[in-house]
């Protein structure tokens, strides 16, 4: 029974390493590029709990040499306290300004596809990792002490 959930763990552990991966592959294999903000936009939320978020929503122009310039648009979910919101979103209006510099990436098999450089994703996948890394420690502890028990 203890071999089923071992399984069953592994494959879920394996699965979320998977996904995470797949969900920043740009911060693997897509190419880095300047861009240039032509505006942004802050939307205001609800989730299904009634809490208030905010989308903060870049509008931004990239060029890809020896294909074209394209036009890319990303957001940044933001979940504020109360007193932070007027400073953090002030301070991304600043940041995210029309006419500004930003790292652009984009997949160098679809060019239109892009996404703005604001390094969220390294630590789920870093997290992934650690999962991954327990869950086999948990594994190799599991046999090692089953291995003594019947020795």
């Amino acid at each position: 029974m203890n071999l089923f959930f071992i399984t069953i763990g592994s494959f879920f552990g394996v699965l979320v390493v998977l996904f995470t991966i797949v969900a920043i592959r740009k911060w693997f294999f897509w190419h880095a590029v300047d861009g240039q903000i032509l505006k942004h936009r802050v939307e205001k939320h609800f989730d299904e709990e009634g809490n208030k978020f905010f989308k903060f929503v870049i509008e931004y122009l990239y060029q890809v040499t020896d294909v074209g310039s394209f036009v890319g648009q990303d957001s940044i979910e933001l979940r504020l306290a109360y007193h932070e919101e007027d400073e953090t979103i002030q301070t991304m209006q600043e940041e995210y300004a029309h006419g500004s510099s930003i790292k652009i990436y984009y997949s160098p098999n679809n060019p239109e596809l892009s996404s703005v450089d604001r390094g969220s994703g390294l630590h789920k996948f870093l997290g992934s990792i650690l999962v991954l890394l327990v869950l086999f420690l948990g594994i190799y502890i599991y046999i090692y002490v089953t291995n003594i028990e019947s020795s």
